[in-house]
């Protein structure tokens, strides 16, 4: 076995180091109509995708990272620097009542500018330390910020005005981690900020999260 992977080592080096370029057919794999340049590195999919495309696909993904590529190598960068937006109440949409009352067209998957009706969180799931813009649903009897955050399994810190919200998957993941591996609150956090910029850890604020987590020790499992 251990020849046979020496023998095989340059062949894979060659083929994982290959899906560092670009695609020979740059066409948008979705629409076939647009020049992708933006890729998941968390979709089963490696193919590229136009702007428009990837935004819409990633309205169920919020917290998947992806990549631009630069005209010489991708680069890593976040749906919300590409103007993601993810819209509460529904399913994806616009709310029509922050769309009338904003006056702008802003498209489903979110454009580049800010309704009023948006807000930027900070959003820590298992895949890292996210900046997730929000839009909220602003129809007659909408629940609060914090009912609707709920409604979308993001628990949020506090109840008034919430900057800060845990999915309910990093909390389960944090449970069965403190129960079975003992794992402390502040080195959950320091995995979770080497996830989020493994060439930059520090550069990602732990410690305000890890006082927020720690009460939610104490909650059911979700």
């Amino acid at each position: 076995m251990l020849s046979e992977s020496i023998l095989s080592r340059d062949e894979y080096i060659s083929e994982i180091l290959g899906q560092e370029q670009s695609p020979a057919d740059m066409l948008c794999l979705r629409c076939q109509q647009r020049e992708g340049f933006l890729r998941c590195q968390d979709c089963f999919s490696r193919h590229v995708l136009c702007l428009g495309c990837c935004l819409k696909v990633h309205q169920e993904s919020p917290f998947h990272h992806i990549e631009k590529w630069t005209g010489l190598f991708f680069q890593a960068t976040s749906l919300s620097e590409e103007g993601f937006v993810l819209h509460l109440g529904h399913d994806g949409a616009l709310c029509p009542k922050a769309q009338s009352d904003s006056g702008t067209q802003e498209s489903q998957a979110g454009g580049r500018g800010r309704a009023d009706n948006e807000k930027v969180l900070v959003a820590v799931d298992v895949s890292g330390v996210h900046q997730l813009q929000i839009g909220w649903c602003r129809c007659e009897g909408a629940p609060g910020a914090d009912i609707q955050l709920l409604r979308s399994r993001l628990f949020p810190a506090t109840i008034t005005n919430p900057s800060t919200v845990f999915t309910f998957r990093l909390l389960n993941h944090f449970h069965i981690d403190s129960v079975e591996c003992k794992t402390s609150a502040l080195s959950f956090f320091s995995k979770l900020r080497r996830l989020t910029s493994d060439t930059s850890p520090s550069s990602v604020p732990v410690g305000f999260l890890v006082t927020l987590l720690t009460p939610h020790m104490s909650y059911p499992h979700l």
